[in-house]
């Protein structure tokens, strides 16, 4: 009888004092950026530790895919609850790493410290399929959706100095946001910017060439870029690395929405161009989140207009203009007013361009002559109130 009891209690608490597997995760957390491959994966340069190159290889693939989740300037789990939500469901996605995984090295480095291997290779990973995952699982939301009534900016990239006018550079931001369904225009900052527009952006006083640039083509964002180059010399033979800066602002209210930095690797090149690609590419994968994140908050409230509005009747047309504006939008902010002229930034819902504006403000508009739409770029309208359309009127 005592047999039997002792089995039982074996069979029952046996497994009480013995070691538990422990959950699947990276022991050597050590990982480097490199590269933004593509609009999809990311390069990183990892290392794993193991007691043979088998589990060492697969460690070092644990710290790769664990660098994108926390690691560097632009992590997947930004938010405190994103990262307790992640806790929960990690061995799921650690014991899928292969999944991530779009290309693994060979060996680039390796030692044995304490009995344990550590080798160092580099990955290329699927970061657009890991996010997919994080958003099916709820552990991140999906910054990409943008609600279907109003469609994805558009961006215009324009060079801020001499070395950023690279069309290498260049085409590889526009090429980047392209792959992201993006409406991106490259922008000659030579060309003449329209009359009516620089007239309407000299009403405040704050003339900004690249400001003009943007509204001259329609954009509801744009990209300031800029290139630096940097060299030393190493065993006798010059090494380059680039830098490109990127600055994104709203075109209709000049707010700044989100600002990046992206480098290359420092190597010995034939032709600087691929070093500037690779910067852009790094640049404009940590700003675009940023601006997606912004343009979601900024579409809940209303998408920006900036409104310039001239008469030739006299201010009473004012209170007039203000209830159709009221009337056509759900925030209404006077920059500036001048002799006969009149600068507001609106915030509308439902309305995707400045023609949509123009006529939801005549219908709405109930005062002294009747309103002119003189210009529509984008995110920019400029009307005319007067009681004639062919009526002259100076912006002042």
């Amino acid at each position: 009888m005592k047999q039997v009891l002792f089995f039982i209690m074996i069979l029952l608490f046996g497994g009480c004092g013995g070691s538990h597997p422990k959950p699947l995760a990276p022991k050597s957390h050590e990982a480097t950026f490199i590269e933004s491959y593509s609009s999809a994966e990311v390069s990183i340069r990892a290392t794993g530790i193991g007691k043979d190159i088998k589990s060492a290889s697969k460690d070092a693939r644990l710290s790769a895919l664990w660098f994108v989740l926390y690691g560097g300037d632009n992590p997947l789990l930004q938010l405190p609850k994103e990262r307790n939500a992640f806790a929960k469901q990690a061995p799921t996605f650690y014991k899928n790493v292969n999944k991530y995984i779009a290309y693994e090295s060979g060996i680039k480095g390796k030692r044995e410290e304490q009995g344990q291997y550590k080798i160092t290779k580099v990955f290329r990973i699927n970061i657009a399929l890991l996010k997919e995952d994080l958003v099916s699982k709820k552990i991140i939301q999906d910054i990409d959706a943008i609600d279907e009534t109003m469609p994805l900016p558009t961006i215009a990239v324009l060079p801020k100095n001499d070395m950023a006018k690279n069309d290498i550079l260049l085409d590889a931001i526009s090429g980047y946001l392209q792959d992201r369904d993006y409406d991106v225009t490259v922008v000659n900052t030579n060309e003449k910017t329209n009359k009516l527009i620089k007239s309407a952006l000299m009403l405040s006083g704050n003339y900004d060439p690249l400001s003009a640039a943007a509204m001259n083509i329609g954009s509801d964002i744009y990209l300031q870029v800029s290139l630096e180059k940097s060299s030393r010399n190493i065993a006798g033979e010059t090494a380059y690395k680039a830098a490109v800066s990127i600055k994104a602002f709203y075109t209709a209210t000049n707010k700044q929405v989100g600002s990046a930095t992206g480098f290359s690797q420092e190597r010995v090149v034939s032709s600087f161009g691929a070093l500037a690609q690779e910067a852009a590419q790094d640049a404009t994968n940590k700003v675009l989140d940023q601006i997606k994140k912004s343009w979601k908050r900024e579409i809940k409230k209303g998408k920006p207009f900036r409104l310039i509005a001239s008469t030739n009747l006299g201010n009473s047309v004012y209170d007039a203009l203000n209830d159709a504006l009221h009337k056509s939008c759900q925030r209404i902010r006077r920059n500036v007013a001048g002799k006969t002229s009149f600068d507001f930034t609106l915030y509308c819902k439902g309305v995707q361009d400045g023609y949509e504006l123009s006529k939801k403000i005549q219908a709405n508009y109930k005062g002294e002559g009747q309103i002119f739409k003189e210009l529509d770029s984008g995110s920019l309208l400029i009307i005319k109130i007067a009681n004639d359309g062919g009526d002259d009127i100076v912006i002042e």
